[in-house]
């Protein structure tokens, strides 16, 4: 129960960092800090994976950051090259084997639940049954964000890996496999 509780605050927390930080960003504020260490200089830019067009251009400061660093660090790497391989992983570890379910993994009462908002969404439950509830709720949560005019092409961290895609190291702080064990470990299905 405990596990359940923390999975829905993080979860909580996270949706508002972002509603949080998009509206910072349409006010012309950012996440950006700098950090020295005798002649070393990091940058440390909060991210979004989904944002509207109308932010950007991004504020000068932040581009120049980007510029004259040599490597930039991301949670996980979904740069075009790699992108393929995130979302063919997501898929799989999103499926259930066998004879498991959705239906059999949710309550009566969260199942009707989400099968009225896909419906809401203009998706039928039925193409869901073989996915896990944390993949359903990445996919509603996506459907949302696209609904208020976020969209994940103009996440930060799509735009930063896209410039810097064969001029900069591009290194992983935690990786696709890493957040999908999370997902995984953290986020059981709620009544």
């Amino acid at each position: 129960m405990l596990r359940k509780i923390i999975g829905s605050f993080c979860l909580l927390v996270l949706l508002s960092l972002i509603i949080y930080q998009a509206e910072s960003a349409e006010q012309g504020k950012s996440f950006l800090w700098k950090i020295e260490l005798d002649s070393n200089i990091c940058y440390l830019f909060g991210s979004i994976h989904a944002l509207k067009k109308s932010m950007y251009p991004l504020k000068k400061e932040i581009e120049v950051a980007f510029e004259g660093s040599e490597i930039l660090a991301v949670e996980a790497d979904l740069s075009s090259p790699k992108l393929g391989e995130a979302l063919s992983l997501t898929m799989q570890r999103g499926q259930y084997t066998g004879e498991d379910s959705l239906q059999k993994n949710l309550t009566p009462k969260t199942f009707k639940l989400a099968e009225a908002k896909l419906k809401e969404l203009g998706m039928d439950i039925k193409g869901f049954n073989k996915f896990k509830p944390w993949f359903l709720a990445m996919t509603i949560s996506s459907m949302e964000l696209l609904k208020l005019g976020f969209n994940p092409n103009y996440g930060i961290d799509k735009y930063f890996m896209d410039k810097a895609l064969g001029k900069k190291d591009i290194v992983e702080l935690e990786g696709v496999e890493f957040q999908l064990n999370i997902f995984e470990d953290l986020l059981e299905p709620l009544d």
